[in-house]
């Protein structure tokens, strides 16, 4: 695809002798929503967990940008500008939101430990930066109202959007998001969307979901990937995918 920010090529991955994706081709551009679909262990998260450097194919490339993600480390796939959120959410419940946003910008600190012990110069100008970029994200997502809130005494639904936004705070230029609105309730589920859409509205990013809803995937997605069984099946505009009989049998069950 020309133009993509992300270009995975023949990915194949195995554990112990069994498939988990089997030569997967996808490509993602900035700007564009693109929403993986498919049955329980149809290789989505695995998908994601390579791409992310969590897992390295046994095949295949997966280039960001023109680099090839599969032989580095998650850190160093976060500091090329990949950020993802997790199924399981992974937010430090003991600091509030804020903090938590905050935390995520420690790959951007170059001051020193003497200067940031102290706080001053270089380290209370980059402590002033980086506040203002996470309370712009704050703004973005309507998380002010919990800001100072300990992370772990908030609803299932607001950590997700704590978590969305601890992601964003990584500034990233491919985002991944895995099942985000699992376990919500419709509200929820809409608050999420709604935070989902203003993103890729406001920032030039490239960004892959995973998601169990049909229907929600169905509203805010660009455009589908179904996998099934390690491979893709289908792939396009949700108005197709949603007619395509493979994806009728695998996914959705025959009508």
């Amino acid at each position: 695809m020309t133009g993509a920010r992300l270009r995975a090529e023949d990915v194949q991955l195995s554990f112990k002798g069994v498939m988990a994706l089997r030569g997967v081709s996808v490509a993602a551009r900035a700007g564009e929503l693109l929403a993986v679909i498919g049955p329980n262990g149809s290789g989505k998260t695995s998908f994601l967990n390579c791409v992310s450097g969590f897992y390295r194919p046994d095949r295949g490339r997966i280039l960001f940008e023109g680099t090839d993600l599969c032989r580095r480390a998650p850190h160093a796939i976060a500091r090329l500008g990949v950020a993802r959120t997790f199924q399981n959410i992974a937010l430090y419940s003991g600091l509030t939101a804020i903090e938590n946003l905050l935390a995520a910008r420690h790959i951007f600190f170059r001051s020193t430990f003497l200067e940031a012990g102290v706080f001053i110069g270089r380290a209370l100008r980059e402590e002033v930066a980086h506040r203002r970029v996470c309370e712009e994200i704050m703004d973005l997502l309507d998380l002010q109202s919990v800001r100072d809130r300990p992370v772990g005494m908030l609803s299932y639904g607001w950590r997700k959007r704590v978590e969305l936004g601890r992601a964003l705070a990584l500034e990233p230029r491919l985002l991944l998001l895995d099942e985000p609105m699992a376990g919500m309730n419709v509200e929820e589920k809409e608050d999420m969307a709604r935070s989902i859409l203003a993103v890729m509205q406001q920032r030039e990013l490239a960004a892959i979901l995973v998601e169990h809803d049909l229907e929600v995937v169905m509203d805010i997605a660009d455009r589908l990937v179904v996998f099934n069984f390690g491979e893709i099946i289908a792939e396009g505009v949700p108005a197709v995918v949603r007619q395509d009989a493979r994806v009728v049998d695998a996914y959705l069950g025959r009508r």
